[in-house]
Formats: C-alpha cells, structure tokens, sequence
C-alpha cells in the first residue's frame, strides 16, 4: 500500500522500485511512482539534472522491466541486471538495461556538464571496456556512460584488483563527476563483507594507488578512494583510508558502512 500519486506505472510484483518526490518541508507528496517488472526490482542511485528531469539506477531480475524502444542494452543479458531510466514530467522518457551475460548491478548515478549519463556498478562477467581508456584487466567493478537519452555508449571502463572476471571486490559508497569531468569513487571492500555473505571474496588488497596516496597500505577490510580522469584516461588518484593492519596476523580488523550513504562535493572534496 505504498502511496502512489501520478503513477508511472501500479504495484506488479512483490518487490518495486519507488521513486517520490516531496516538497522542500517534507510534508506532501507530490510525485510517487512504482518501476519494475514482474520479478525483484530495486532503485539504488538518483539524480536530478537542471531541468528537473529525474535519472535512477538500479538492479532487476525482470526480463519485462520497462526499457524503451532507442535502449542501449534492450534485452537481459544475465539473471540480474543493472537499468537506468530516466524520468520527465511524471513520465517514463527512457530506460536500458546495463550489463553482461552474468549478474550484474548499477549502484550509483551522476551526471557531466553536458549531462551525460554516468553509472557506477559491479559485475560478475567480462564488462566491455573502450578504446584508449585507464582499465584494470579481469575486474568486478564498472563506469558506463550514456547519451543523454540513453542510446547511446560515450565510453565505459573497469577497474579493481583484476583477480579474474566473476570477482567483486568493493560495496561502492559515494560516486560523482565534478566541474572538470573527473570520475570521483569510493567504496570499502573485505572482512565485513566477505562475514555477511554478499561477497566472499571482497578485499581492498591489489587495489592500485598513486604514489601520493594518503595512505598505501591496506588490511584488505578499509575503504578505498580513487579519482579517474576525464573520459577515464589514466588514474589520477588511489589511495586506502582506514584502520592499520594488525600487529597480531590472528587479529581482525576492518571498517566498512552502508553503501550509498558517502558524498563528494563539486569541488572534489572528499
């Protein structure tokens, strides 16, 4: 019995997306929406661009999730699936699924100058890499960036520990593009993760830093920062933050916190 006003689309399966919208005190509604399919779907990152018009990724199991006829990616590729969609005036203007013929996931969502369409997420097969692009070979997590309309690739790239394809290695926390087109990412990865069930084979360890990185050493359970450069050209920025390694190699230690809930600024704070 979630509210619904100026639906998109009513309640098809057990688990919807929602996407609201309330006014500046929190205290009407004024857009409220399900999206899915008739399997499991859920809404991760959101973003709204200069006009207002509302871009949302996530993960779905349903192979008739809405995709839109000029879709990227119109067809499932693999049991889950990442989607972006992209929403104007209380309709549905586009959408795409996003990924391979394994599972896949887009957590987070940001847009360019030009709003151009970025998507940070995770994949368990051989995602696509571009032309001339900064990769890291065999790894679980990926950038995709579309047209504005979601038809078109402008390029997409991986990166990680390249442990082999089917291998993730961190829960994405914050995801951004500044001013000047550099791709800002952070995420933590290891112990508590690999505990939790959702991925057993998380670490930070092989994940690559510069030279200038605050801190070079990892446990395998910290967080990881990494700012990539315009159109994902080379690696700008890599470094771990967190709790030392143990003295005690029987000691365990890590940081971790809920995916999603950390935020760049514009200026490239982090």
């Amino acid at each position: 019995n979630f509210p619904v006003i100026a639906a998109i689309q009513t309640k098809k399966s057990t688990f919807d997306a929602v996407i609201f919208k309330l006014n500046m005190y929190c205290n009407q509604l004024l857009f409220s929406t399900f999206i899915g399919g008739n399997n499991y779907d859920a809404a991760y990152g959101i973003r709204v661009d200069k006009s207002n018009a509302i871009y949302v990724c996530g993960v779905t199991l349903s192979k008739d999730f809405p995709i839109s006829n000029q879709a990227f990616r119109k067809t499932m590729g693999g049991d889950t699936e990442g989607f972006i969609l992209k929403i104007e005036n209380q309709k549905l203007i586009s959408s795409t699924y996003i990924g391979t013929s394994k599972g896949d996931l887009t957590h987070l969502i940001d847009l360019d100058s030009e709003d151009n369409v970025y998507v940070l997420g995770s994949t368990l097969g051989e995602y696509p890499v571009s032309n001339g692009v900064y990769q890291n070979a065999k790894s679980g997590q990926f950038v995709q960036v579309l047209s504005n309309n979601l038809s078109n690739a402008k390029f997409s790239s991986i990166f990680g520990t390249g442990r082999g394809f089917g291998t993730v290695d961190l829960v994405p926390t914050a995801f951004m593009v500044n001013a000047c087109g550099n791709i800002y990412i952070a995420g933590w990865g290891g112990r508590v993760n690999t505990e939790n069930g959702y991925n057993k084979n998380s670490t930070t360890k092989g994940l690559p830093i510069t030279e200038n990185a605050f801190k070079k050493t990892t446990s395998g359970s910290n967080y990881y920062f990494a700012i990539f450069e315009k159109g994902f050209k080379s690696l700008l920025y890599g470094t771990f933050f967190g709790s030392n390694p143990p003295a005690n190699a029987n000691e365990e230690r890590g940081d971790h916190l809920d995916g999603g809930t950390c935020r760049f600024d514009k200026n490239g704070t982090i």
